[in-house]
């Protein structure tokens, strides 16, 4: 394959449309990722759950799909920004946390750090050994540890988030029939 079509069995080349998407193409597509991300990330934002209704929670989205793709397309310096990045929006929300005194609020803080305490340790230390594997010049050894980390803190944002109250759609209520 040529930069500018397809070499023939013959040896002709033969001309492609398109090889290589336009550069417009490419920013539409960068366009819809980051609306798909924002959208993604918004479904989350809801009162009943005090860890996610924050603006942090869309730009930690959002925070993750830069880490990660821009460890694929080898530019680490980036990723490693938004991994840096990542830990100061996390320790924000905490610090969000911290300041009321409600059982839904304190219960986050304290899964994190004692019963999710050592997922949370391999969570950020394989987003810096990522990090550092992608500066090396390692970048898929760096995603896949990065990849990692992101699954793991996928993981930790469902299970530690405690919620106001059970949602009235998943209680069963006696008397009626389900």
């Amino acid at each position: 394959m040529t930069r500018r079509g397809l070499v023939a069995d013959d040896g002709h080349v033969d001309q492609v449309n398109r090889v290589r998407p336009s550069l417009l193409e490419d920013r539409r597509a960068a366009v819809a990722g980051v609306g798909g991300v924002f959208a993604s990330g918004r479904l989350y934002v809801v009162p009943g759950r005090p860890a996610w209704h924050t603006p942090l929670t869309v730009v930690t989205f959002h925070l993750t799909a830069l880490a990660t793709g821009t460890l694929l397309t080898g530019h680490a310096p980036v990723a490693t920004a938004a991994i840096g990045a990542q830990l100061a929006v996390w320790l924000a929300n905490l610090a969000r946390l911290g300041r009321d005194r409600r059982r839904e609020w304190r219960g986050t803080l304290t899964l994190y750090r004692h019963r999710f305490a050592a997922l949370t340790a391999a969570r950020w230390a394989l987003a810096a050994g990522g990090a550092a594997a992608g500066l090396a010049g390692a970048h898929l050894a760096g995603f896949a540890l990065v990849g990692t980390g992101e699954l793991i803190g996928r993981y930790l944002f469902f299970v530690t988030v405690v919620p106001l109250d059970m949602p009235t759609s998943f209680a069963r209520t006696p008397g009626r029939r389900q």
